[in-house]
């Protein structure tokens, strides 16, 4: 019985350290586009209506989407 506690502890252990890496990997990501996006793509179409605003929320969009995969796929899946 001791043995599937800690067999637990360290899976859940796990979960933690796949969330925090997901999140770090997602706020990398939200950085490198909206600086992307901000400084070199708006810059260079003249783009000039909130391009700041505009490339994090680009940014944070893209973050959405690949969060929810990193998650589903690293985060909670099943443990076999």
């Amino acid at each position: 019985m001791k043995e599937n506690k800690v067999l637990i502890y360290y899976l859940g252990l796990f979960a933690y350290i796949y969330i925090i890496l997901v999140n770090v990997m997602e706020i990398i990501q939200t950085y490198i586009i909206s600086i992307g996006f901000a400084n070199y793509i708006f810059t260079n179409m003249k783009f000039t209506f909130y391009p700041v605003s505009v490339a994090h929320a680009i940014g944070v969009i893209f973050s959405v989407f690949t969060s929810f995969i990193g998650h589903t796929y690293f985060t909670f899946k099943e443990m076999k």
